[in-house]
């Protein structure tokens, strides 16, 4: 596993959000994306680690035009650091975070074979939410529920849901 070491970072005020967020400007080597395994998306990826000892995973670093990356310091952790601020130094080490699962074989043919408004939807979903989808059915303790979750996922799809949606509504399935 590829892993960045980044030791002694300075937080910084974020340029992309309002004021009083804060984030951590980190130079990460340019084949960090190749390692990634996603070469045809460089613009962000997303990493798990530690920042000053409390742990964080699924951020996605965002490529400024320099070629280092930001990296958005999550809420509850700055809220932990509460006594720390811009310019103060942090520890922050990196590594590769699981990007996305792929789409399942079995969901792809599903989904091949539904309307294009339900094609539509998906792909206007947030990759967040496409994330949750494929994890979801990814991590079906065995093949009876991956169907079941596949089919879940399906009717999610079709009714417009998100992911957390679908689970609120698919929630008494099968009981």
């Amino acid at each position: 596993m590829y892993q960045e070491r980044i030791v002694g970072n300075v937080l910084v005020a974020n340029p992309l959000k309002s004021t009083g967020k804060t984030a951590v400007c980190l130079e990460v080597s340019k084949r960090f994306p190749l390692e990634q395994s996603r070469p045809k998306y460089p613009a962000g990826f997303y990493v798990k680690g530690r920042i000053d000892g409390h742990s964080f995973k699924m951020v996605k670093l965002i490529a400024l035009k320099d070629g280092s990356f930001l990296f958005p310091v999550p809420t509850d952790i700055r809220r932990k650091m509460s006594r720390k601020g811009v310019g103060d130094e942090v520890r922050l080490d990196i590594r590769k975070d699981r990007v996305f699962y792929g789409m399942h074989d079995e969901f792809l043919l599903a989904y091949c074979q539904e309307p294009t408004t339900v094609r539509v939807f998906y792909c206007m979903l947030r990759e967040m939410q496409q994330h949750y989808y494929h994890e979801w059915m990814w991590t079906a303790k065995d093949q009876a529920a991956r169907t079941d979750r596949i089919a879940r996922a399906l009717y999610g799809l079709r009714n417009n849901l998100t992911f957390e949606e679908m689970r609120k509504a698919t929630k008494d399935w099968g009981k």
